[in-house]
């Protein structure tokens, strides 16, 4: 290691190394991500080539296409719970006339504010609390998607629950629940 004219005068030496490079060289937090998913993409390609499937984790989740990973249908999803627990929804298809949102509204007994969200989407992405008809109007007309049209439920509080059950029925359990809190400063 070649030490600058400046460092051999000063007698300076980058040995041993200072406690903040020992901590960026063995906490993978302070690696770059190529680097850090290494040994997570070498696991995945092993994984891949025993099940002869690059998706083979998407097995766990066999109701939700493609295991949930990405490209699932939200409307889909919903269809699978019990309807009690759906808030009221409507699907606004991709360039449907505005009369026929409207209509689906009124009949659905949809009254504003009201949510819309894409049927394929993830982490809130075009994701709006609409307040009149014409932000609606100007919402479907700017994002030319899927939406569904959700009545807005306005619970103090928000929770993520983990559950699975076992694929021969055998069993089932709660494993997580979180309260979600919005980031304040």
């Amino acid at each position: 290691m070649a030490l600058t004219a400046e460092a051999q005068s000063s007698g300076e030496s980058s040995f041993p190394p200072s406690p903040k490079l020992l901590r960026k060289v063995f906490h993978w937090e302070y690696w770059p991500a190529s680097i850090a998913n290494l040994p997570v993409a070498l696991i995945w390609f092993w994984y891949a080539l025993r099940a002869r499937d690059p998706f083979f984790f998407t097995a766990v989740n066999p109701a939700v296409s493609t295991g949930g990973l990405f490209g699932e249908s939200k409307l889909d999803i919903l269809r699978q719970m019990p309807e009690a627990l759906i808030p009221v929804t409507v699907l606004a298809p991709r360039g449907a006339p505005w009369v026929d949102v409207r209509e689906k509204l009124v009949s659905a007994g949809l009254s504003y504010p009201l949510i819309a969200k894409p049927n394929v989407g993830e982490r809130g992405f075009l994701v709006a609390k609409l307040d009149e008809e014409e932000a609606l109007r100007e919402h479907l007309q700017q994002y030319p998607v899927d939406f569904l049209l959700q009545e807005f439920i306005d619970y103090p509080e928000e929770a993520s629950v983990f559950h699975y059950r076992l694929p021969n029925g055998a069993g089932s359990a709660v494993t997580s629940l979180c309260l979600k809190k919005h980031l304040t400063v």
